[in-house]
């Protein structure tokens, strides 16, 4: 961590380390909660540097070791203020997209801390599956195997002309559904040819499990909407039916849809497809 100083006056015109007090908060944070650590590495160090409209302030964000991938908030000093900002603080003194709507400040220093011990909690489960859904997308690959199928239908379509394809539906009924063109019937090999593939990429869409790895390497099962549908102690007591095909997606890169299989997220983030 960068230990320059970044000295501004406070409101008596005296100098003060901006950094000095926010590392304050944090070790009094730390405190009464040792599972609250800095995010290394995150956003330049950790230490952030803002200026606008003459706030100058420096802030760390923090995890909480329950489950590292995600920041549960930050703590800052800024216009001679302590201050700690979660997704669980509402101030309604501030707009819902106003960034100040989730954050909380005192001159007090023991007020910011009690206030950050009840909002800098870990992610739930349902937060989990929720924030993993929006970056693994699995959703987008499984609807991309239906718009493809529809992409191929319009693309061979396409090379029939309107009037033929009126003029082969009434020749299709008056003659028992013998193509009468070229085209047509080019048509209507493509469509036989590949009915059992199309009619199979129409109606995929299967159920979705997402599995996620603890960092003491138990595990949870929740479906799409973030709901637990259990806890495991290890994988080897998984469902065969989810076992099965997270061994393989254990294999595979991150980010990468198995058709029949699922998508691996990240290294403890797996979404599988039944």
């Amino acid at each position: 961590m960068s230990t320059e100083t970044v000295v501004v006056k406070d409101i008596n015109g005296e100098d003060i380390d901006v950094l000095v007090k926010t590392m304050e908060l944090f070790n009094a944070v730390k405190l009464k909660d040792p599972m609250l650590i800095i995010k290394e590495g995150y956003r330049k160090s950790t230490i952030l540097i803002r200026e606008n409209e003459r706030k100058i302030y420096r802030g760390v964000d923090l995890i909480h070791v329950s489950n590292p991938e995600f920041v549960v908030g930050s703590l800052m000093y800024i216009n001679d203020k302590y201050m700690v900002e979660s997704r669980l603080i509402e101030n309604n003194k501030y707009a819902h997209y106003n960034s100040d709507h989730h954050c909380n400040a005192s001159q007090n220093m023991k007020n910011i801390v009690k206030i950050a011990l009840s909002k800098l909690k870990p992610l739930q489960i349902s937060e989990v599956t929720r924030k993993s859904q929006e970056s693994c997308r699995i959703h987008t690959d499984i609807s991309d195997i239906r718009h493809e199928i529809a992409r191929s239908i319009r693309d061979e379509i396409s090379s029939v002309s309107r009037t033929e394809i009126f003029e082969e539906l009434l020749h299709m009924r008056n003659m028992g559904y013998t193509p009468k063109g070229e085209a047509m019937g080019k048509l209507m090999t493509f469509a036989n040819k590949n009915e059992a593939r199309f009619r199979e990429d129409y109606e995929f869409n299967p159920e979705v499990r997402f599995v996620y790895i603890n960092p003491n390497n138990t595990l949870t099962v929740t479906n799409q909407e973030g709901k637990s549908l259990g806890d495991y102690p290890n994988v080897n007591s998984l469902p065969e039916d989810i076992l099965s095909k997270l061994t393989v997606l254990m294999l595979s890169p991150d980010n990468t849809f198995i058709r029949g299989i699922g998508k691996k997220d990240k290294e403890n983030m797996f979404w599988i497809t039944l």
